[in-house]
């Protein structure tokens, strides 16, 4: 493709590294309310599901606040839309991917 635009294939490729970079980082060291995160493995979902509370609890640094509308308004395009997980998590602790019986 011209001026540097890269292929869709592409595209989807860094895209899909990008999100299972930041579940990664979303899954090292998480903050639980009950106890310091101690357990052998992590049980986890196997399809995404939104966020709660759905407003964000944190605030962004001032020079920052500009991408993190961005990262925002992305979510609000595409969080109706869940997701099923592959096994391409980079976390210390082994994982299972559960599947959730339909409701």
């Amino acid at each position: 493709m011209a001026n540097g635009e890269l292929t869709p294939s592409v595209s989807h490729t860094l895209t899909f590294v990008g999100q299972y970079a930041i579940y990664s980082l979303m899954l090292t060291n998480p903050k639980t309310s009950h106890d310091p995160d101690t357990g052998p493995r992590y049980l986890i979902a196997d399809t995404t599901a939104r966020g709660v509370p759905e407003t964000p609890c944190i605030a962004p640094p001032v020079d920052r606040r500009g991408d993190f509308q961005e990262v925002l308004a992305d979510y609000a395009k595409r969080k109706k839309t869940p997701r099923v997980l592959k096994r391409a998590l980079s976390i210390r602790y082994p994982y299972i991917l559960l599947n959730m019986p339909k409701r």
